[in-house]
């Protein structure tokens, strides 16, 4: 897996394959507008990647038979993943990744729009997954998240589709082709070396920033996941994904998230030191989901200044890898 980047240096542009629909993206979030412009191009493709917390007994596969936007394909973090690992949803190889989109359609060029039912929850998920990866060096896609997914599509006007999928998909074929070559973005991916490299040298040449809730970063409210203690890694910052969303709801009362205005996520990275570390960010959460929405508001802050993003990555495990490892420090605010 990747080594933490140690130098605060300016990313290289990536070159992309993509069409002129891609290129005319200023931002890697679109709105339900740009989306009903778009969907018809053949290049535009629509995944639901939805998912939720185990404790709330929901499923994102089953709600996408029920409701969900036209022509999209269903995503499942669950299934493409490292068969290997034993933490949850972990990156799959580049191989699995290209023909698991190769399967739902996707090919070389794409503009990706990704999306989930309860706003900004798991598609910034999907969007880092694609973000990451690469084929002869080059960004084979171009992954968008849309704002406010599913809801924020039907409190727009946007029509809805249910039951099972008739039509067959047309495999891409260039990524499925493709797939034998593939890798990732080696700096966007963070692991439990670099990070407890990153604890032992306080933190000097990166900064660790953890998207979990204040109570289970300061280790005064339980982790979600049985047996596993609260508590950081020593030295991290903590920006809750949920203070970088706005609340909202569709005419008929149904709840979902947006992401907040440009200013505002400045505003919270400020609060929380992020801003004036003037080094590398490690994104970390529960398991390596809603530390993408902290990666994706960089990303908007950056697009909105017209500068490149800081260096930044995710660390894939997050914190289900870190505290279940039994030399890792654990830091509380208690």
């Amino acid at each position: 897996m990747a080594t933490t980047t140690t130098s605060l240096t300016v990313r290289r542009a990536i070159p992309r394959a993509v069409s002129s629909t891609a290129a005319a993206l200023t931002s890697p979030l679109v709105s339900p507008r740009w989306l009903k412009d778009n969907m018809s191009k053949s290049e535009v493709k629509i995944l639901d990647s939805s998912w939720h917390m185990p404790l709330l007994k929901r499923s994102g596969p089953a709600e996408f038979l029920k409701r969900r936007i036209p022509t999209s394909q269903f995503f499942d973090i669950d299934a493409v993943c490292d068969k290997a690992s034993n933490m949850p949803h972990m990156l799959p190889t580049p191989s699995d990744m290209c023909l698991a989109l190769a399967d739902l359609g996707v090919e070389e060029g794409d503009t990706v729009v990704c999306y989930d039912a309860t706003g900004i929850f798991a598609a910034p998920r999907l969007w880092w997954m694609c973000s990451c990866l690469r084929i002869n060096d080059t960004m084979p896609i171009t992954p968008v998240v849309l704002d406010g997914g599913l809801n924020a599509w039907i409190a727009s006007g946007g029509e809805v589709e249910s039951g099972e999928r008739l039509a067959a998909v047309e495999k891409g074929v260039r990524i499925a082709e493709s797939a034998g070559v593939a890798t990732y973005d080696a700096s966007r991916i963070s692991n439990f070396d670099d990070v407890r490299r990153a604890v032992d040298d306080g933190q000097a040449n990166v900064q660790v920033v953890d998207a979990r809730t204040a109570g289970r970063f300061g280790g005064t409210e339980p982790e979600p996941r049985p047996g596993l203690p609260s508590g950081h890694a020593p030295g991290s910052l903590n920006v809750p994904f949920s203070s970088l969303l706005v609340s909202a709801e569709t005419p008929d009362g149904d709840k979902y998230t947006t992401m907040a205005p440009v200013e505002d996520l400045k505003a919270r990275f400020d609060a929380a030191g992020v801003s004036k570390v003037g080094k590398p960010l490690v994104f970390s959460c529960g398991t390596g989901v809603t530390a993408c929405t902290l990666a994706l508001a960089t990303e908007l802050v950056a697009a909105e200044s017209g500068m490149p993003a800081v260096p930044w990555s995710v660390y894939d495990g997050s914190w289900s890898e870190y505290a279940s490892m039994p030399d890792a420090p654990i830091a509380t605010t208690e």
